[in-house]
């Protein structure tokens, strides 16, 4: 009988312990440990009440953002880069370049169904 051996035996494809350990190291605990945001933008989300990661992730850059907006008043348009590079994990400098026009184009709707329900 000829069977094929597997050149990836099920031990040198499951993860080692030290690297799930790393795994879990590397992801934020805390909207502080975000790269892309920085002290000023911390605060900004602070005074729109998104403090943690997961309200950040379950709102989504957009809400955050104009949360942000509406509790700081003027807001550059860097946070909203800031914010979808921290959900993403592409810099802000390519979420500046790559997403700005969808980004932009649904800040614009989310505004529109805001003023709708008020």
């Amino acid at each position: 009988m000829n069977t094929v051996s597997d050149p990836y035996p099920r031990s040198s494809r499951t993860p080692s312990l030290d690297v799930l350990k790393y795994l879990l190291m590397a992801e934020p605990k805390s909207i502080t440990d975000l790269d892309s945001l920085g002290p000023k933008s911390q605060e900004m989300l602070a005074r729109a009440g998104v403090t943690s990661i997961a309200q950040l992730r379950k709102l989504g850059a957009v809400p955050a953002y104009a949360l942000a907006k509406k509790a700081n008043g003027n807001v550059s348009l860097n946070l909203l880069w800031a914010l979808e590079s921290a959900l993403s994990g592409e810099s802000w400098q390519e979420v500046a370049r790559l997403h700005r026009t969808s980004l932009l184009l649904a800040l614009e709707e989310h505004e529109k169904n805001v003023q709708a329900c008020d």
